[in-house]
């Protein structure tokens, strides 16, 4: 009946974790794809795919991570903020596919 809801446990959010789409526009140059990863490393993100797109306004990397808290997240963000090669992250979406983690 109703009860069964009960006896779960809310997991607080900043324990859950999900996979994450991440594009952001990026300087095509040696070392830009090292920079990035290693951004996510730090954070302890595990990255399951990465995309470069390139195109006549320049490239684009697009990041799919395992599943990640959301606090691993905004770090990594931050820092990705800042890096030389970054010249702006343009969208950032929680994937809810179990299929990803």
């Amino acid at each position: 009946g109703m009860n069964s809801y009960r006896a779960k446990r809310m997991c607080p959010p900043e324990a859950m974790t999900s996979p994450c789409y991440i594009r952001m526009s990026v300087v095509d140059k040696p070392g830009a794809l090292a920079a990035i990863a290693a951004a996510f490393a730090a954070q302890n993100v595990s990255l399951r795919n990465v995309i470069q797109k390139d195109h006549k306004n320049g490239t684009d990397i697009v990041v799919i991570t395992h599943g990640v808290s959301r606090a691993s997240l905004q770090m990594s963000l931050q820092i990705l903020d800042v890096l030389p090669v970054v010249d702006k992250i343009c969208c950032v979406i929680s994937v809810e596919d179990r299929t990803l983690e």
